[in-house]
Formats: C-alpha cells, sequence, structure tokens
C-alpha cells in the first residue's frame, strides 16, 4: 500500500495534479487512538501509518467510510457535515394531510452517484417526492455511520431509508456493504429499543432507476404510515 501511495504522489507531481484543489481530509491527533479502523476501512489505501496516522489526499476519493467508521471521531473531511445537514432537515417538518398537524420528517439517506442521481432523474420524467420525506445526498452508503441512522430516530424521524449502489457497483468499491452492514445492525437496535425494525429500510439502485426511486419511496411511506395506524 504504500508503494501504491508513493506511486500516486509521482504521478501528481508529474502531471502538475499537486496546484489542483485536492479534498481537504484530516485526522485530529488528540483523538485519534492509532486503533487503525481507517487503514482496514479505507477501499483506497488513503490511509498512511507512521509517527502518526494520516491521510494521503492523492489517493482520497472522499467516500467517508473512515469518517463514519472511526470510533473516536477523529476524522474531519471538507464539505461533509452530516450532522448539521440532518438537524436541519428534521427541523423542517413535514406537512401532513392536516396542515395544522406537523410531523418529523422520512429521512431519506442516498449516494450521489446513484440515488441522488436517479432522483434527479425521477424530477426531470415530472416526479415529485412525497411531501413528508428530506433526501439528503451522502458522497457515498458508507458516508451513513451508525450513530447518524440512529439520530435520526433519537430527533423523532418515523422512519429511515438508506440508498445505495447495487452489489459490486459501487465506486468505493465497500461503501455500499458497509452501509448493509450498519443498517442491519441499527435495525436490531430500534427493535430492542422497542420500534419496529421495519422503520429502517436498506434499498439498492442505479443512477437511471428514476422510477424505482419513487416507487421504493412510497412504497416505504405507505409501510411507515400503516405502522403509525397500527
Amino acid at each position: 500500500k504504500r508503494q501504491d501511495q508513493v506511486s500516486l504522489r509521482v504521478l501528481a507531481f508529474l502531471k502538475d495534479l499537486d496546484n489542483e484543489a485536492l479534498p481537504e481530509v484530516t485526522i485530529q491527533s488528540g483523538r485519534c487512538a492509532r486503533c487503525l479502523t481507517c487503514l482496514r476501512l479505507c477501499p483506497h489505501a488513503a490511509i498512511d501509518v507512521g509517527p502518526r496516522i494520516s491521510v494521503v489526499t492523492e489517493a482520497c476519493q472522499s467516500c467517508g467510510i473512515c469518517v463514519a467508521g472511526c470510533p473516536a471521531g477523529a476524522i474531519e473531511m471538507e464539505g461533509v457535515h452530516l450532522e448539521a445537514d440532518i438537524d436541519r432537515r428534521l427541523q423542517a417538518p413535514a406537512a401532513t394531510v392536516d396542515a395544522a398537524d406537523q410531523t418529523a420528517p422520512i429521512m431519506v439517506f442516498g449516494c450521489a452517484r446513484s440515488a441522488a442521481q436517479a432522483l434527479t432523474v425521477a424530477r426531470d420524467m415530472g416526479h415529485v417526492l412525497p411531501a413528508q420525506v428530506q433526501f439528503v445526498e451522502v458522497p457515498c452508503g458508507g458516508t451513513i455511520s451508525s450513530n447518524h441512522l440512529l439520530s435520526a430516530f433519537e430527533a423523532g424521524a418515523p422512519g429511515v431509508m438508506l440508498c445505495t449502489c447495487h452489489t459490486d457497483n459501487c465506486q468505493s468499491q465497500i461503501g455500499n456493504q458497509v452501509a448493509c452492514k450498519r443498517a442491519e445492525g441499527v435495525r436490531e437496535l430500534i427493535r430492542a429499543a422497542g420500534l419496529e425494525s421495519d422503520r429502517l429500510r436498506f434499498a439498492t439502485l442505479a443512477a437511471n432507476m428514476g422510477n424505482e426511486l419513487i416507487f421504493m419511496i412510497k412504497d416505504f411511506v405507505d409501510q411507515i404510515g400503516s405502522l403509525d395506524d397500527s
């Protein structure tokens, strides 16, 4: 892996890529416990283990898998502020049939390379999201941590949906697999807390599946409505 990192740096120099803006990713040494979770998770060999753990920006693809997986919250990625975005979306109540009755929105997290593009396709076709849904675009399904999913429920979201790329179609190689495992773990946690596990749904799709995305979301909204009525 170190040889790969050196090669990337040499190529960046030769192509004058060192003058281009690269993603800002920092590991706070004061918080880093050197557990090497980031090294194990990173699919791009972008973690360098030396006197201090650091990120090789030439190799980093800004998928955010390491940020979500760091148990100490020691990794910061420029432009990725999901906690603030989630809080902002949840503070915008979803309109229900009775305008006087406002509820927290159903949260849908979607990968920028699949679900977010599918949503653009759907909108170009004239589709609109249900009023009670807030869509949050993320760099990769692996950017979403278990805490992000749990925080949405703790803030009152009646349902959470996580949409990633299909198996073997993830640019981050393992982002969708990591996301699936995290979703399965959170389903067990919310079940133990007394919530129906069906309030969290994991789905995969491709960038051209606009119709399918809208169908999935509407089906999930109907499912949450049935759970609320039961």
